[in-house]
């Protein structure tokens, strides 16, 4: 394997110190794992999925071939594993049939780091809140990481979204660094299998979600949520486990 040069940045650290756990699990010096012709480098899992007003909580598994696919979807490989560096939100739409219930042409569609009222503009029948007052049930909420049953963290989900994303001629425009881009950098790394039961959980927040999924009158989209998870991807490698334990440093 050719050899990695790694700048010296947080994303260094953040690298050979996810190298020297997945090293440590595989009975190898951190140099010699990379040796082995492993494929080490920068990915983001996108977990899409389909909002209700029937749900308060969404659950959503990293690893492919577990659930459903959704299209826009990147996920794991069953022998992969993942470090993850950062977590974010992002907020979309999809074409809808109402005489179907399927949905289609999903990468016709921004995805957004923040429920913007000029993109989510429908408003509610009767005393029902606004399409986007109710996807604030979503910023209000907290998203966390399970891993094997043990949860790895939970962050309020007003930390990982980018109010303040700007347009140009209705356009996204995602900033330079991961907070303008909606990311929130974890202080300490988490290591996920593709072997292992691993699920993102977002919990909403008590409010009105009659229209959260786009359910207003006329509308033929409905809304995505979408949990994102920046790290580095380590393929062919994963060995049933998870590996926090040697990330505490």
């Amino acid at each position: 394997m050719e050899k990695i040069l790694v700048p010296a940045t947080e994303q260094r650290s953040n690298f050979l110190r996810g190298l020297d756990a997945v090293a440590s699990m595989l009975g190898l010096p951190s140099a010699e794992a990379v040796q082995k012709a492993y494929k080490v480098y920068d990915d983001t899992l996108i977990l899409p999925g389909y909002l209700s007003p029937s749900q308060s909580a969404y659950t959503f598994d990293p690893t492919k071939a577990v659930d459903t696919p959704v299209a826009t979807e990147n996920k794991l490989d069953k022998n992969d594993w993942f470090i993850v560096t950062g977590v974010g939100l992002r907020f979309a739409k999809v074409d809808y049939d109402s005489a179907t219930g399927l949905y289609s042409n999903h990468g016709n569609y921004f995805a957004h780091t923040f429920p913007y009222a000029s993109v989510f503009a429908g408003a509610a029948a009767g005393g029902n809140k606004s399409e986007a007052d109710a996807l604030l049930t979503v910023i209000r909420g907290t998203l966390a990481l399970n891993v094997n049953n043990d949860q790895q963290f939970a962050i309020p989900c007003s930390e990982l979204v980018y109010a303040d994303q700007n347009f140009s001629a209705g356009f996204p425009v995602y900033g330079s660094n991961a907070g303008q881009r909606g990311i929130f950098d974890l202080s300490g790394l988490i290591i996920l299998s593709g072997g292992v039961d691993n699920k993102v959980v977002v919990n909403l927040a008590p409010g009105n979600k009659a229209v959260i999924d786009g359910s207003v009158s006329g509308a033929t989209t409905r809304n995505l949520l979408i949990p994102v998870l920046q790290g580095i991807r380590i393929k062919n490698t994963a060995g049933g486990r998870y590996i926090v334990e040697a990330c505490k440093a």
